[in-house]
């Protein structure tokens, strides 16, 4: 696509198309950011930043300081989705004064933006507000009266001064009224009257909230209670069924149960694996879909896990490569080591084999290159966090890189036989191809191209654990308990926090659930699979099953590839 759009949008009419033609578009003030589109707020509202980054045909939102409504969804700060055509967004506020603009792609040349103007639009007419520390968020970003001559300056001052007086005045209006009213009470009633009155009332109003308060607390402890006696009860159910499940395979006669076994399997490594770290996990529990299905976390993910366990070509090649102190063992010992380093699960460990079969040469045919599969969003928030110079990201054509690489993973068996084996002359063959006229990087000779740190295995490892980190810490704050936050936190690595956040509020619709705390992340992906259902767009689609499969892809090759590692003394 040559510009994409944005098109603002006031009382459901289009009011003016703004095209842009480069790569990065920012939303706010900041002058050195290409393209600019100032937005000024009301002063109620923050004002918000956001960006949009594209390549040839692949279009991220990244919300800088929110909130920012993406089809009705709220984002805050760090959160990136992908644009599709005539998605709403909304900047402040959902309310009628907030700035609505609808993303398309340019098919006409109407207004073509200068690369370094600056152009401005008002969600509506300014309020005064009683807070000027709201004023001052705007006045800290806007100077307010750039471009105006002298008099219009003095004439912006001087109304300000009186809106500051018209505020007072009516305060002081305000108080006096108030002091009229004491006064009649006084002289009718009596001062001693007036004082036993407003004691009893705040003595009574001070027990009504004790009260309150003791009621409240009796509740959640009777709920709790509840729920633990609820929890016990399945624990016992599911023992039961087990030992069920045990003699009537001694006996011979396992068709009599008809259960999953597939699923009694992962629930049994689940347990074996996260038992004693959460006392919550309940694997076999069931919830009814939104297909009218009921599935277990243990169900989902064995589904995964079975395509693990078929994919035995290639899981075997990587296996040995990784394990190999010949090959790319080195790996292996720094992404257990990063695990180690910042105190959180194993199983994250196994996200390369789900990625990039811990190989470098992958390009997805949505852009994410490298080991980790980073987007150039994600992969700038990542490496700000352990080495701030790599935290450029360059553009590149991915569509060609993606095509060459399916033609070299031929003498392969495919683009996955050759991920397995990361041979060493693919990539010198990559190198010539893309990079024959580009200087190594003396600083960094592990990249395969020069220029972006994706395809440096041991960096993109190294920030790709500190972002993992950083989201698993996010969803233990929230309160998830610890296998719900790691499947979430891997989630939220694929498909971005704003996306897992549309599918935690969905999950809380379809289970009545208050605090989305209580959620279990097979809750979640209920949600995420209710979202996929109402979404029309093919694509869309597509990248929401994704999400809800990548979590329990992992953890199905956690639980199958374990074995063999610890087998193999490899961990």
């Amino acid at each position: 696509m040559d510009r994409i759009r944005l098109t603002l949008v006031k009382d459901g009419d289009d009011v003016r198309p703004y095209d842009f033609d480069t790569q990065r578009i920012q939303i706010g003030a900041d002058a050195d950011r290409g393209d600019n589109l100032l937005i000024e707020l009301p002063p109620r509202l923050r004002h918000v930043r956001a960006r949009i980054l594209r390549s040839s045909d692949y279009v991220e939102l990244e919300v800088l300081t929110g909130p920012v409504w993406l089809q009705g969804s709220r984002m805050e700060g760090g959160d990136v989705a992908e644009l599709n055509a005539g998605d709403q967004l909304i900047f402040g506020t959902r309310k009628p004064r907030g700035v609505r603009m609808r993303f398309e792609y340019a098919t006409e040349e109407e207004i073509v933006m200068d690369d370094v103007a600056d152009w401005s639009l008002s969600a509506s007419a300014p309020k005064r507000t009683k807070s000027a520390e709201d004023d001052m968020l705007f006045e800290e970003e806007i100077d307010e009266y750039e471009g105006l001559n002298p008099y219009q300056k003095v004439l912006k001052w001087y109304r300000k001064q009186y809106a500051k007086f018209a505020i007072w005045r009516t305060k002081a209006a305000r108080i006096k009224y108030w002091i009229t009213v004491g006064k009649m009470i006084v002289s009718k009633a009596g001062k001693l009257a007036a004082m036993g009155a407003g004691i009893l009332a705040i003595g009574g109003g001070y027990w009504m909230q004790i009260q309150a308060k003791f009621e409240a607390q009796e509740a959640q402890d009777l709920a709790e209670e509840q729920m633990q006696a609820s929890m016990e009860g399945e624990k016992n159910a599911i023992n039961a069924s087990r030992e069920l499940e045990e003699m009537l395979r001694q006996c011979g006669c396992d068709s009599a149960q008809g259960s999953d076994k597939g699923a009694m399997s992962v629930a049994n490594a689940v347990l074996t694996r996260f038992g004693e770290l959460d006392e919550t996990v309940q694997p076999e529990r069931k919830y009814m879909m939104p297909d009218k299905k009921q599935r277990s976390l243990a169900s989902i993910i064995s589904v995964m896990m079975t395509r693990a366990r078929n994919s035995r070509s290639s899981l075997n090649n990587t296996l040995d490569r990784v394990c190999s102190p010949t090959r790319d063992k080195e790996r292996m010992d720094l992404v257990q080591a990063q695990a180690a380093q910042y105190g959180i699960h194993e199983a994250y460990a196994f996200i390369p084999f789900v990625e990039s079969l811990w190989c470098e040469l992958a390009v997805s045919f949505t852009g994410p290159r490298g080991m980790m599969q980073f987007t150039r969003a994600t992969a700038e928030e990542a490496f700000r966090k352990v080495d701030v110079t790599q935290s450029k990201i360059p553009n590149y054509d991915w569509t060609a890189h993606n095509s060459w690489l399916q033609t070299a993973s031929k003498p392969y068996n495919g683009y996955y036989g050759m991920l397995a084996k990361c041979p060493e002359k693919v990539k010198l063959d990559y190198k010539r191809k893309f990079y024959s006229s580009t200087p190594p990087n003396p600083e960094y000779g592990r990249r395969l191209d020069p220029a972006d740190p994706r395809t440096d295995w041991e960096w993109s490892t190294k920030a790709a654990f500190s972002w993992l980190e950083t989201l698993d810490r996010f969803y233990r704050d929230k309160g998830f308990t610890d296998l719900n936050a790691i499947m979430l936190a891997m989630t939220a690595y694929n498909q971005g926090r704003g996306e897992v956040q549309t599918w935690i509020k969905r999950a809380m619709n379809l289970y009545s659930v208050k605090n989305e705390a209580a959620l279990t992340y097979a809750q979640v992906h209920a949600g995420g699979l209710a979202k996929e259902i109402e979404t029309k767009t093919k694509e869309k689609r597509r990248q929401i099953k994704e999400g809800r499969d990548y979590a329990p892809k992992v953890m199905g090759y956690y639980l199958y590839a374990a074995e063999k590692l610890d087998a193999r003394g490899c961990r």
